[in-house]
């Protein structure tokens, strides 16, 4: 959830919003703004998501899969918590890949350092496709949009993904 920046919209038009992050700050900086029904401390990586199978009919992960290299497990655990014809929005950092290169085999990710010291991931479209393909997901529909960053280093475009 970080700092719930993105949670908090849809808090505003009246979703209930379940927030995770493996950082107590983020979940107290969340918590002070009272806007999510549920907060937990987790590693998404390496810890169960705590609902049951089919609980959300939405889940979305803004700037949350570029701070991990695979996104595998990611996508089992979502595949299990969210109903049948459920939506998974998601972003990702994508790894500027051209129809020249798209046609080679990329590596799944590549890695970015930052001012900050925290790496981020760009994700490679054919790693993405895998994994819909793997969880049986629908791709409804895939746009870039900007988002500036603010480091010059740092790309300013995300590309945003609904299954």
């Amino acid at each position: 959830i970080g700092t719930g920046l993105s949670s908090i919209r849809f808090s505003e038009l009246g979703a209930a919003v379940y927030g995770l992050d493996a950082s107590k700050e983020m979940i107290d900086l969340c918590k002070a703004k009272s806007f999510a029904k549920q907060l937990k401390i987790l590693d998404i990586t390496k810890d169960t998501i705590p609902y049951r199978d089919g609980f959300f009919n939405i889940t979305i992960a803004i700037g949350v899969f570029n701070f991990f290299p695979s996104l595998n497990s990611i996508f089992n655990q979502i595949n299990r918590i969210i109903k049948k014809n459920g939506i998974f929005a998601f972003t990702i950092l994508p790894n500027n890949e051209s129809p020249k290169t798209e046609k080679k085999r990329l590596p799944i990710f590549t890695k970015q350092e930052t001012p900050w010291g925290v790496p981020i991931y760009k994700h490679s479209s054919e790693y993405i496709r895998r994994l819909l393909k793997s969880y049986n997901f629908e791709l409804l529909k895939d746009q870039f949009i900007v988002v500036k960053t603010g480091h010059n280093d740092i790309p300013d475009m995300l590309l945003s993904i609904i299954i």
